[in-house]
Parts: structure tokens; sequence; C-alpha cells
């Protein structure tokens, strides 16, 4: 398997990660939009991929 899969939410999610390192407040929020640009990256490097740049 090649190619982009996406983020690794154990990094933001153990105790002890990102989001208690920033004190993230609204941790559902947060998700949410990490998410949503997700998405979006995969979207845009799948569209890169395929086109051979």
């Amino acid at each position: 398997m090649a190619g982009y899969l996406g983020l690794k939410y154990e990094v933001l999610l153990m105790p002890g990660g990102l989001l208690d390192l920033y004190s993230v407040g609204d941790r559902l929020e947060m998700m949410e939009g990490l998410r949503v640009m997700e998405a979006a990256a995969l979207t845009e490097l799948a569209k890169e991929n395929k086109d051979g740049a």
C-alpha cells in the first residue's frame, strides 16, 4: 500500500498527547475541525498523485 493514509489520532488523544499538551478545552470541536482539514488535504494529495505531480 502506498500513499497518504491520514493523521495518527492516537498522538492527539493519548494521555499526555497533543490535546493535553496544548490544554484543548473543546476536544470534540477540535477533532471535527481536524477531520475536515484531513479530508481536504487527502483529497488534494490524491489529485496531485493522480496527475503525477
